[in-house]
């Protein structure tokens, strides 16, 4: 989260955690890499810690380590629901890519839709070159500039949330930087 631009690192640590925790094969974590860590890696024992306890806040409390961390909790979630198909075999994905943006289905029949932004200057963009399958609707399960994982002032990008109903074609909205994260209805 130090390396990116002054203001945008926490950010960019959600989208490459949704890339890292919803992408085929085993995720790697650094750690405090799921709270946003800024300080460097040091093998010397005076060195201060990382604890990422301290940033488990309740709700009213939180700060941008907390929502990270509630961010990367959410993805772990549904990344080891066994329902959803992300472990094994069953994880089939197709990947498309716009302006800096990354879009692939994955999980069991190809039932999430994931956009991962990098800066992308086109916040609004049309789902049907983005790769959602057509046919049946999507709803919005999570995305990263909701206000319970908002960072450094984010604006909200929000698609309608759970009651969406969002087909192939439909112009969904995208955090700058971000992810969003669509489940098949």
């Amino acid at each position: 989260a130090a390396r990116p631009p002054f203001g945008q690192g926490y950010q960019l640590a959600k989208a490459l955690g949704t890339l890292t925790l919803l992408s085929n094969g085993i995720p790697m974590l650094f750690m405090g890499q799921e709270v946003g860590e800024t300080i460097a890696f040091s093998f010397d024992n005076n060195e201060e810690y990382i604890n990422p306890q301290l940033d488990d806040l309740p709700p009213a409390t939180a700060n941008d380590n907390t929502r990270i961390l509630a961010w990367f909790r959410q993805l772990m979630g549904l990344r080891n629901d066994p329902s959803k198909g992300l472990q094994g075999d069953a994880n089939y994905q197709v990947v498309a890519t716009g302006n800096r943006t990354v879009a692939f289905v994955c999980g069991s029949n190809q039932r999430l839709f994931v956009v991962v932004t990098f800066g992308t200057p086109n916040q609004q963009q049309d789902s049907s070159w983005l790769g959602l399958p057509g046919g049946a609707p999507y709803k919005e399960i999570f995305n990263s500039s909701w206000p319970v994982f908002q960072v450094e002032l984010e604006q909200e990008q929000t698609n309608g949330g759970y009651n969406a109903q969002i087909y192939s074609g439909r112009i969904i909205n995208l955090p700058w930087i971000g992810a969003v994260v669509l489940e098949r209805s």
